[in-house]
């Protein structure tokens, strides 16, 4: 018994009358074609009409038998049966075309899917390191309201006459009594930064790490939104964007990406001294400001204006020169 394959086919075979003697067997719903002999004229004319090694091969004594005898205990076994693949529902189909139409196209250029391939898909919460409420799992420390700074000299200064009350560091500053006195000015001048950084808290719960970013987040807004710091016209804006950690729709990072994206995001702010700032932002009760959205939502982020921190005239400019043509490349 043997099997005719060649380059040209089985058709193309039957054409140049190269099988003498065939019968068609139907072996798990495909034709095999068996030549009951297969003479040294027909192998030499298959060379012809371009057989190949593999061909050779296959005629080969004793081989031609056992891969048909494969074939048939293939064709016998029992076919796995196929799980019929979930329809979506009309709501659930229509849901998904008016969010793409309306919101999906404009995420996918503004975040795109940043994961590998091989991780995408339904986020698995099980395997997740975060806390997602869980409060065994997270220093309750973490969300303690800040003490300011016990710094004697800061102490003294918001104390002094000279310079007044912090909380009023947007006046101008009381004048030198003679200005001419550039040691009174300079001394004016100290006492007053004084004043102002004895609001910042002293030792680690003035810096922040990546993982406390997003619980602090998860504990305001209850979801890990994706976060970045952007330049925009001189100010610079802590953002907290609507897409987050385990969204049905998916998250363009995995959680490793999006806690090594918030590690990136801490160090800037513990380089500009502003952690502190944003800690404290995280720990107040959620309300509207300036108009925008209370929470983050899909097309508007909720925004901190570092510059509005009472320690933000203190950072080097090119200190944040520096990080923002880092990441422009």
């Amino acid at each position: 018994m043997g099997v005719v394959r060649t380059r040209t086919g089985l058709f193309g075979a039957v054409a140049l009358g190269l099988v003498a003697t065939a019968t068609p067997l139907r072996l798990g719903g495909s034709h095999l074609l068996v030549a009951a002999r297969m003479p040294w004229g027909t192998r030499s004319a298959l060379r012809m009409a371009g057989s190949t090694a593999e061909d050779d091969e296959i005629f080969a004594p004793g081989e031609l038998d056992a891969r048909v005898e494969a074939m048939k205990e293939e064709a016998a076994a029992p076919l796995e049966e196929e799980k019929p693949k979930k329809q979506k529902g009309f709501w659930e189909a229509f849901d998904e075309t008016v969010w793409d139409l309306f919101q999906g196209r404009k995420e996918k250029i503004w975040a795109p899917d940043r994961r590998p391939e091989d991780e995408r898909g339904p986020y698995d919460k099980s395997k997740s390191t975060l806390s997602w409420g869980d409060e065994t799992k997270v220093d309750e420390a973490l969300f303690q309201p800040l003490a300011p700074s016990s710094d004697p000299k800061k102490v003294a200064a918001t104390e002094t006459p000279v310079v007044g009350l912090a909380n009023q560091g947007s006046l101008p500053m009381q004048e030198a009594e003679s200005k001419n006195d550039d040691v009174n000015l300079e001394l004016s001048e100290r006492l007053k930064r004084l004043e102002i950084e004895s609001v910042v808290p002293d030792g680690p719960e003035r810096f922040l790490e990546g993982r406390q970013l997003a619980e602090l987040c998860f504990a305001k807004y209850g979801r890990y939104h994706d976060m970045a710091l952007l330049r925009n016209t001189g100010q610079i804006g802590f953002n907290i964007y609507g897409p987050g950690l385990g969204d049905r729709r998916g998250f363009g990072y995995t959680e490793e990406q999006y806690l090594q994206k918030l590690d990136t995001v801490c160090a800037m702010l513990n380089d500009f001294d502003q952690a502190w700032y944003v800690r404290e932002f995280l720990l107040e009760p959620i309300y509207p400001r300036r108009g925008l959205p209370s929470t983050p939502r899909a097309d508007t982020a909720v925004t901190l204006r570092l510059n509005t921190s009472p320690t933000w005239r203190f950072v080097d400019e090119d200190k944040v020169e520096e990080w923002f043509t880092l990441f422009r490349g």
